[in-house]
């Protein structure tokens, strides 16, 4: 195929076979291509595609390479068949018929080929092998969370989304927690974003999973700009217009759902809940697994907890373990216990920092007994209230402490009163670096902790005191003759 020229383009792009040329090359830059060829790769012109790597639309680099080498040696025409990247990231199974192009010297020129959409005809197979990824994804981690981005991953090769969520009904049936993921900026790769954090909670009124607890079955919005409902004008602001919301049940209940988000209008229809339905129990029994993956975790440290406190008598010498092991369970960046002074009009801080990078150890930012007014502090807040008291966003909060915070990079705070006789004797304080962290769950948790804390620091004390009265015995005894001789 000669690279036609300027006066032949128009009757090339009107062919419908899709065609292109291409560098021979490790990245493969796309030289020419007309407008069916584009299409087929994602764009709605043929110029968007010139100078991009035809590399890049290869799902696996190995399958470029492969088919980069069956072109080496041979100017012979080859077949060959690929899962395609589509320019927004939709996975796409295509066939390409090429030949390397060398000139009169044997140097390679270029490679000519043609490519054919093989994808519907091949639907069911991918089909068929998109669910037995995703049980086999299952089955190779019982933490989903740890594999949820592979799953979504491999539904995107058969359903089209640009946000996808699992949203989890709570106790009380009042909130839902999202998992959320959204499309990346597939030019640059096409990786997978957490688009919010794990446990985030929402109203359940006016949301997806409300219509399908009601009913019990998928919901489908055909363009969220036509919807009344709250959440969908939200998704309409960000450029999503369909939207199909899957129910998971587990043992005869509604636990949640698995939500689909696409720019497309009208995208979602019967065959998508067609799939869900093959894949929808396992995500809910996965789901099931990492709810009992975080009773067991939570046990685990409260246990580990209380075992260092009843192993050593003054907690300063095991703060940062206690604070390590309850990094397994609420994230922190920050982490302090302020306690009230007999006048109750300072606090003491004992506080410790996470350190920077993936593997950052734990230090300690401020001397132990710093002392700090209570008012406008949170352990105001906490001993005024009698109970745990949330800052969302510091940056916004009336506490005067948390200018301080906000300028720092926290975001978030909580604090937990800690109660020894039934009276408060201070606080423990988490900061966090993501704004609206911290949320119920995690008072949940403290409650079973805080207890343990407080004795542990009235344990301290008390080791304090006999320790310098001790010493002063020691002291003392130096100074007086002893009548023994």
């Amino acid at each position: 195929m000669l690279k036609p020229d300027d006066s032949i383009k128009p009757i090339v792009h009107s062919l419908n076979m899709p065609i292109f040329q291409c560098e021979p090359t490790e990245e493969g830059k796309i030289t020419f291509i007309n407008l069916p060829g584009a299409n087929i790769l994602g764009y709605s012109a043929a110029e968007d595609v010139i100078g991009i790597p035809l590399r890049s639309h290869f799902e696996k680099h190995d399958d470029y390479k492969s088919w980069l080498n069956d072109h080496v040696d041979t100017g012979v025409q080859t077949d060959f068949e690929a899962s395609c990247k589509k320019s927004d990231g939709q996975m796409h199974l295509i066939g390409i018929t090429s030949r390397m192009v060398k000139d009169d010297e044997g140097k390679k020129v270029r490679i000519d080929g043609a490519i054919r959409d093989i994808h519907t005809s091949r639907k069911g197979q991918i089909t068929k092998d998109v669910i037995a990824n995703v049980n086999k994804i299952m089955l190779s981690n019982i933490d989903m969370r740890k594999v949820y981005h592979l799953i979504c991953g491999e539904l995107r090769k058969i359903i089209e989304w640009d946000r996808v969520a699992i949203t989890l009904l709570e106790e009380k049936g009042d909130a839902v927690i999202n998992f959320a993921l959204t499309k990346g900026a597939y030019k640059s790769e096409g990786t997978l974003a957490k688009k919010m954090s794990e446990e985030k909670h929402y109203a359940l009124r006016g949301s997806i999973l409300e219509e399908i607890v009601e009913s019990g079955k998928p919901y489908i919005v055909k363009d969220t700009l036509e919807s009344a409902k709250e959440t969908d004008k939200i998704y309409a602001s960000s450029d999503i217009r369909s939207r199909l919301g899957y129910p998971l049940e587990f043992k005869g209940k509604i636990i949640g759902s698995i939500n689909f988000g696409c720019a497309k209008v009208d995208y979602y229809g019967d065959e998508h809940i067609r799939l869900l339905e093959k894949i929808a129990p396992s995500l809910a029994f996965g789901v099931e697994n990492a709810e009992k993956l975080d009773e067991r975790l939570e046990n685990e440290v409260i246990a580990n907890i209380n075992r260092i406190m009843v192993s050593n008598l003054n907690m300063k010498e095991v703060d940062h373990i206690i604070c390590d092991e309850l990094r397994k369970i609420i994230e922190w960046d920050r982490v302090s216990i302020t306690l009230l002074e007999n006048k109750g009009d300072v606090v003491i801080s004992f506080a410790l920092s996470r350190g920077k990078g993936a593997k950052g150890g734990l230090q300690k930012i401020m001397p132990e007994k710093t002392r700090y007014p209570l008012i406008g502090s949170i352990l105001e807040k906490v001993t005024n209230s009698g109970k745990p008291f949330f800052v969302n966003d510091t940056s916004k909060s009336e506490v005067v402490t948390d200018k301080f915070y906000a300028k720092e990079g926290i975001k978030s705070r909580l604090a937990y009163p800690l109660e020894y006789k039934n009276k408060i004797i201070g606080s423990i304080n988490f900061g966090c670096s993501t704004t609206n962290y911290y949320d119920n769950s995690h008072i949940k948790l403290l409650e079973k902790i805080a207890p343990s804390l407080a004795f542990g620091i009235e344990n301290t004390k008390l080791y304090e005191r006999a320790t310098k009265a001790e010493k002063e015995y020691k002291d003392l005894s130096q100074t007086v003759d002893s009548p023994w001789g």
